[in-house]
């Protein structure tokens, strides 16, 4: 049963279509602040990728801010980690 959900939901994702909006304004962001969120922090990496397909340039940053969860995801950019690698 868990297989044939996993199949359906597969197929499902496949028929949406795959339009991605573009945010010039986002290829020029210099100053990063994320805020705290504690357990909610766990998204702040899939927020990033989605950020990044929509034109956020992260090696464009020049100052990265964070509180709380939203710290180490700051000390991960400001490092040079993709979101993918946190």
């Amino acid at each position: 049963l868990v297989g044939l959900r996993h199949d359906l939901e597969k197929r499902h994702e496949s028929e949406r279509p795959k339009m991605r909006m573009s945010y010039p304004w986002l290829a020029e962001v210099e100053e990063l602040f994320l805020a705290g969120g504690g357990g909610a922090g766990r998204a702040l990496p899939g927020a990033f990728i989605e950020a990044q397909n929509y034109g956020l340039d992260l090696d464009k940053v020049k100052v990265v801010c964070g509180a709380s969860v939203g710290t180490m995801m700051a000390l991960g950019i400001a490092i040079g980690l993709k979101p993918e690698e946190m």
